[in-house]
């Protein structure tokens, strides 16, 4: 019974579709193709889009507003129906793609650390553009949503938008420092970026250890090799650190 009401639905997806369903530069002859509908509908089902973007039981699909309780916060989810004024129906598919794949908003604001998933920013531009075409399909809903409520540091994480200004100017590596203190950091970038990826351990990173080895309150030589362990964990691809001679030594 599933399976012979799957073609039917579709069918009316396609024709609400072809019947002027669509918003911005998504309407146009290769975005109402049948074909593109219904890959858009398989990798909004696989991608769980349902699941964060409907408030559960009561919600509208798609349109948003479930509080997300994570352990930075409530992340409140947007609505991503085609409606104009509170959905995403005025969006281009450029702006579209980059709320997807970049974690960027039309503003130009960051959407982390809601958005983007790593898997998503693996997504090709046509992948994205099949699931505007079939989120065009859906009903649109007039329904703002409240802003998250994200408390310090967590709402000013800006490091991802400021690696990619450096990589639009022609960096060629990313740096992060301090390392440590950044490897929540370090780990979103290594998921995000293909570039070579520095960390640099500080010199107060080194004071810092250094100080509680004299006070004998830690093994000297398993902290330090930890602590380069951790940041080669977290996604480094390599560390400048004042222990590098003697990690080199350890390590041979």
């Amino acid at each position: 019974m599933r399976k012979a009401a799957i073609p039917a639905i579709l069918a009316c997806a396609a024709a609400a579709w072809l019947g002027g369903a669509g918003f911005g530069d998504a309407a146009n002859p290769d975005a109402q193709a049948f074909d593109q509908i219904e890959k858009g509908r398989y990798l909004t089902t696989v991608a769980d889009c349902f699941a964060c973007h409907t408030v559960p039981n009561v919600g509208k699909p798609f349109a948003g507003g479930r509080p997300i309780e994570t352990p930075f916060g409530i992340i409140t989810s947007s609505n991503i129906t085609p409606d104009a004024d509170t959905g995403i129906g005025a969006w281009s598919d450029e702006q579209f793609d980059d709320a997807v794949r970049k974690g960027v908003r039309p503003d130009g604001s960051r959407l982390y650390p809601a958005m983007p998933y790593p898997a998503y920013t693996k997504m090709t531009r046509d992948d994205v553009l099949a699931i505007r075409a079939y989120m065009a399909t859906v009903e649109p809903v007039h329904q703002p949503v409240k802003s998250n409520t994200l408390p310090f540091p967590f709402n000013i994480r800006e490091a991802m938008r400021e690696i990619e200004l450096d990589i639009e100017e022609g960096a060629d590596m990313i740096m992060v420092k301090p390392a440590m203190p950044y490897l929540d950091v370090i780990a979103a970038a290594r998921a995000r970026f293909d570039l070579p990826l520095a960390a640099y351990q500080v010199s107060g990173e080194y004071a810092m250890i250094e100080a509680a080895a004299r006070n004998q309150w830690i093994d000297r030589e398993r902290v330090m090799m930890e602590s380069l362990l951790c940041i080669r964990r977290a996604g480094a691809s390599m560390i400048l650190t004042y222990y590098a001679k003697e990690a080199a030594r350890l390590l041979a």
